[in-house]
Formats: C-alpha cells, structure tokens, sequence
C-alpha cells in the first residue's frame, strides 16, 4: 500500500492512541480535475490538502470578514496575510512570497480591479502570474465578467461556502504548484 500510494504521489499512514483507537489514512496526489470528477459537487477532505503550507494573501476591508476569511484558510492549512486595500496587496506581493491573492473588489484607497491591473503591469513575472481570485458580493454575470476583465483569474461571490473557496481556490494553487516545480 505504501509502494502504490507513493507511485502516485500519495502516502499512507496511521495515528493510534492507546485506549482511544487508530485512524488510518491513505492520501493520494490525483490532479485536481480527477479529485473533482471523483468527489462530484462536494469538497473532499483530499482537496483540502492542496491548501497545506500555502501561502494566500487576503485583501478585504471589513473586518468582520478578515476574521472569517482568515479562519477558514487556516482550517484548510493555508498561511493566511491579511491587507485592507489594494496599495498594501501591491506592497506585501514585493515583500512576501504568495501562491494566490484572494481580492476583494470594493476597498477604499485602491479597489480589487485597480491592484490587479497594477499587479499585472509589475515588471517582474512571477509577480504578473500570481493567481487572483476576486472576492465580491456581486453575484451577477456582470461581476465575473468585471473581474476577468481586470487580470484575475477567477471570482468568487460572498458570502463564501467552504466548499465554494475550495473549489474556487483549489486549482488555481494547484496551477501555481505546477508552474513552480516546472
């Protein structure tokens, strides 16, 4: 079993406390689009691994939803910064490393669309590549459209599920895992 999980990029293992029991665990590295088709409409505990260790910068101005946002991307294991405007997204993308900005569209100062084009127009090309997700309340044909128009790779309305950040979120850092180590 160990052999064949790790021939695909898996692993396997166990946990055991004594008096308490064992959980055995068989984790398997599919790409994402076989772990969707497997998994159907709902998130599997197996795509959250893909947000282990990785690195998302937030850009939200209300702080009710920092919190929310932040917690939830822990949970699934990301490294979670948080900025409230798009200058400080511009500025924390030259400091840190991020595998993925998750923008929200509306902040006072500079808005979501205005950071990405910014971003974009950066001289250097990982900075041009780093997936951007926008994060709006709009909910309208309108807003995805306003979105892509604006450099982002994908858009996400709130208030956010779970399973919608996974699989809004999910392949884009699994792109940006792919273009890394290639």
């Amino acid at each position: 079993s160990k052999n064949l999980s790790q021939l695909m990029n898996g692993d396997v293992g166990f946990t055991s406390t004594e008096g308490e029991g064992s959980e055995f665990f068989l984790r398997l590295g599919l790409p994402w689009a076989a772990r969707a088709a497997l998994a159907g409409d709902k998130c599997d505990l197996d795509d959250r691994a893909i947000f282990q260790g990785a690195r998302i910068l937030v850009a939200e101005d209300n702080s009710v939803n920092q919190v929310i946002t932040r917690k939830v991307l822990e949970k699934l294991g990301a490294q979670v910064d948080v900025v409230e405007n798009g200058l400080r997204v511009l500025e924390a993308v030259e400091k840190s490393r991020y595998d993925l900005i998750l923008m929200d569209c509306q902040m006072p100062e500079m808005d979501g669309f205005e950071a990405t084009r910014r971003l974009r127009a950066l001289p250097h090309a990982a900075l041009r590549s780093l997936p951007v997700v926008g994060f709006t309340a709009g909910a309208m044909q309108v807003d995805q459209e306003n979105c892509l128009a604006a450099g982002m790779d994908d858009y996400l309305s709130k208030p956010a599920k779970l399973e919608s950040i996974v699989k809004k979120l999910g392949p884009q850092l699994e792109k940006r895992a792919v273009k890394q180590t290639a």
